[in-house]
């Protein structure tokens, strides 16, 4: 069953001197699908993951989410949509400097009507599925990069997302850490978390069940 559909998806960049960043894109994810996305820097990888992740609309075309349109939706929908449905995971972390681990974990749990205990339970869980239980008092910058990654992927996780959209996820690391990254992902699409990941690395990209190629916005090859 398809958990994505995108029909005819158009983004476009510039006022005078447009540039279209995704030409007529369509596509399909299955639900618990393991999808890798290559391609050149700047033909569009990026561009269609913010699109997936509703960060950004584009100037045409259908957005389908478990058979339900999305593009309709305001701001505040939106952001609803993606606290419920999606987790974020990108190269250089994008944790809270001046938040613990645990509270950059938690992050997420904030838009949620739950209580202190419930939060705590949820959290330390994660932690410790992520091995970094021991790291959730320290800040960001007192971890190693492969720790903030596991912090990241904890974060994204926190909220039971059905899908997780990681952009470049191991190119910050070096590659024990960036093996170490791919297995976490891998189980958890073992869970049934669907997975879209960007990277430029061929052999991480095997780890996927199929890779999707882009040249200068289209989708060249999908197998």
């Amino acid at each position: 069953m398809s958990l994505i559909k995108l029909n005819n998806i158009c983004v476009e960049y510039g006022r005078k001197n447009k540039q279209r960043a995704l030409n007529d894109v369509s596509m399909e994810i299955e639900d618990k699908e393991f999808v890798a996305v290559m391609g050149k820097s700047g033909c569009g990888k990026t561009t269609l993951l913010n699109v997936l992740g509703t960060l950004l609309k584009p100037q045409s075309g259908e957005y389908i989410f478990d058979g339900k349109p999305v593009l309709a939706k305001n701001s505040n929908e939106l952001a609803e949509f993606r606290n419920e449905n999606m987790g974020f995971v990108v190269q250089h972390f994008a944790l809270v400097p001046d938040m613990s681990i645990y509270d950059n974990v938690a992050l997420p749990l904030t838009y949620r009507k739950m209580s202190k205990s419930d939060v705590k339970n949820r959290v330390m869980a994660v932690l410790e599925e992520l091995e970094i239980y021991d790291q959730k008092n320290k800040y960001p910058g007192e971890l190693s990069g492969g720790q903030c990654q596991r912090a990241a992927i904890a974060r994204a996780i926190i909220t039971e997302p059905r899908l997780i959209l990681a952009d470049e996820p191991t190119g910050a690391l070096d590659g024990e850490n960036g093996n170490m990254v791919m297995d976490i992902l891998q189980k958890l699409n073992g869970k049934g978390i669907t997975i879209i990941m960007v990277t430029h690395d061929k052999e991480l990209a095997q780890c996927a069940s199929r890779i999707i190629r882009m040249q200068d916005g289209y989708i060249y090859r999908n197998c």
